[in-house]
């Protein structure tokens, strides 16, 4: 399923004749690692579309613009990501690799429910608005059944065939052939630094959790009758969810320990930038310091800590020590829209009109 680079992809540039596309499957912890992948690309060369995943004939204005553009004129994403299904790479003649992360169907029903509750503007708000409780939205069957084997498949490998059976053995083949990087969300910081091993990162990522459902039962909270209507409605993606729970366990088998130690290093950093986040938010500037400058002897060259860096200096009257954060983070990733915003608005502070429009325009390009 993995493999070993034989080039940087997606590190703060453009990868030449490659596009890597996330199929995002709603609720597995999707908006973290496409905010993630997301900052290390150009913004003229990502793009997030989407097809409607309940509405399959619906696709987004974007997804139909991308249809519509010359070839060559495609080939300038580099990275794809959103509610897609599986089958967009055949809109480019870039090289392309997929990933896609799964989540056990119980656990994703119930965040997904809870989700929608929460957030009346969604489209798909009143699936959910529509039942008195969890288990009548469960037995009335009105979530996306199999919806994670559904994204797997073109819609010609779906109308081939009524045998589900079949549609599973399809699904497997184009995750054997066509993904780079496959796994579990409970097994997320495992993932991310096997795709920092795939695409060749020689910089550690770090992340904010994004789009987490709040106030939503455990699964072992949940009545047993409604968590086996969940497993009868989704039996296929029960057997996806199987099947790709083995082959990730399989794959970490095979790392080499010191797999593992990146691992560790790799979530006590994280850990350390979430929490000197919370303190900035909370206008703990002296406390948000102490962890970032922490977290930066961790991996310096890491943009996304050095502009957080910035900003906390710049709460802290210190704009040449923010100046030095910012020369630094653009080093790295020259093209960082908040990156270089920050900095342009620095510079404007600091009366330097020139150095500041110059940042603007590169903004706007």
């Amino acid at each position: 399923m993995n493999r070993l680079p034989t080039e940087t992809i997606g590190e703060y540039d453009d990868s030449p004749n490659h596009t890597l596309i996330f199929l995002h499957i709603p609720k597995t912890g999707g908006k973290t690692i496409q905010h993630l992948l997301a900052s290390r690309y150009n913004k003229h060369s990502w793009a997030e579309l989407h097809n409607d995943l309940a509405e399959p004939d619906l696709n987004n204005v974007l997804l139909r613009d991308l249809t519509a553009m010359p070839a060559a004129y495609r080939n300038r994403y580099k990275y794809l990501c959103g509610h897609l299904k599986f089958g967009v790479h055949r809109l480019l003649s870039n090289r392309f690799d997929y990933i896609a992360l799964f989540r056990n169907p119980v656990d994703r029903e119930i965040s997904w429910f809870y989700f929608l509750l929460a957030n009346p503007n969604d489209v798909n708000y009143h699936r959910a608005a529509s039942c008195k409780d969890f288990s009548e939205f469960v037995f009335k069957q009105i979530g996306v059944q199999n919806g994670m084997l559904k994204q797997l498949l073109t819609a010609e490998q779906f109308n081939c065939t009524q045998d589900w059976r079949e549609r599973l053995e399809i699904a497997k083949e184009n995750l054997r052939n066509r993904f780079l990087v496959i796994g579990d969300i409970k097994k997320f910081d495992e993932c991310l630094i096997l795709l920092k091993k795939a695409l060749g990162w020689k910089i550690q990522p770090v992340y904010l959790k994004k789009n987490v459902t709040q106030k939503r039962p455990k699964v072992d909270e949940i009545d047993p009758s409604v968590r086996d209507k969940i497993g009868d409605n989704n039996r296929w993606d029960m057997e996806l969810f199987g099947y790709v729970k083995s082959v990730s366990l399989a794959e970490l088998s095979r790392q080499h320990p010191d797999f593992f130690r990146e691992v560790e290093a790799f979530k006590n950093l994280t850990s350390l930038y979430q929490k000197a986040v919370q303190d900035f938010d909370a206008a703990d500037y002296a406390s948000a310091r102490l962890k970032f400058e922490s977290a930066l002897e961790i991996e310096p060259n890491s943009p996304d800590i050095n502009n957080c860096l910035a900003l906390v200096y710049e709460k802290l009257k210190e704009p040449i020590s923010a100046l030095q954060c910012y020369k630094q983070a653009l080093s790295v990733n020259p093209s960082g829209e908040n990156i270089i915003r920050n900095c342009a608005n620095l510079l404007a502070s600091m009366k330097m009109g020139k150095e500041a429009e110059y940042f603007r325009i590169f903004i706007n390009k």
